[in-house]
């Protein structure tokens, strides 16, 4: 994804002679919304244009998603699953039928399933009746609703409310002049050590000469015995 926002900061004059992987690169935080009720544990570093709608159908500009997913009255989330999305929808305990576009919505969509609280379909090969079937379940069978309200207690369940977090962890950052010690080393290292090229050629060079002692060996063992023989 990075080229695509390479175009727009060019597009815009947002510092065209800095890369988008080179600014991640020098970040020294990165915040990200992000809750292991959806998450694995891991270590941690406009509107939509219908050409025809039904009269039950309307369109808008634009919408305020969070409180709409928080209404009580609703009952089903169709979204693209962009990562924000995910959480409002997690948050609220809205369950979901995504249709991933790109970049990491489709394993935002593989997520929302493993945790129960939603089925996803491919957008360049779903049909009606899959649509219709996907839709169909999440609103009548029970589960979806009930994993998507475990996922919200869960992730309600904190000492510290969101803000307060990403306040601790600007301030710590601040606090010890960046933080280098918790930085990826990754963005540090030249890329043949990055991809782990060296180890490889490493490993490489000792079977290489491992194969070669062994093939050596054998011919001077097969030598032997036919001198032996003979």
């Amino acid at each position: 994804m990075f080229p695509a926002m390479d175009k727009v900061k060019e597009q815009y004059n947002i510092k065209p002679d800095v890369r988008t992987g080179e600014s991640l690169g020098n970040a020294e935080v990165v915040l990200v919304q992000s809750h292991f009720a959806l998450d694995f544990p891991r270590p941690l570093t406009p509107g939509s244009l219908l050409s025809t709608k039904p009269s039950n159908i309307k369109t808008v500009d634009w919408i305020p998603q969070n409180d709409i997913l928080g209404h009580a009255k609703t009952r089903l989330f169709l979204s693209h699953v962009g990562h924000n999305s995910m959480y409002e929808a997690a948050y609220h305990g809205a369950p979901v039928v995504g249709f991933p576009l790109w970049s990491d919505q489709p394993e935002n969509a593989r997520q929302i399933t493993r945790a129960g609280m939603g089925l996803w379909v491919d957008i360049n090969t779903v049909t009606e009746d899959e649509l219709h079937t996907s839709i169909s379940r999440v609103l009548s069978e029970p589960s979806f609703k009930q994993n998507a309200k475990h996922v919200s207690r869960l992730i309600k369940d904190q000492r510290r409310t969101p803000l307060e977090l990403t306040g601790d962890w600007i301030e710590f950052v601040l606090r010890h002049n960046g933080a280098s010690h918790l930085r990826v080393q990754s963005f540090n290292m030249p890329w043949y050590q990055e991809y782990s090229i060296d180890v490889a050629l490493f490993v490489l060079f000792i079977v290489t000469c491992t194969l070669t002692f062994l093939n050596f060996a054998v011919v001077v063992y097969a030598s032997f015995v036919v001198k032996v023989m003979a």
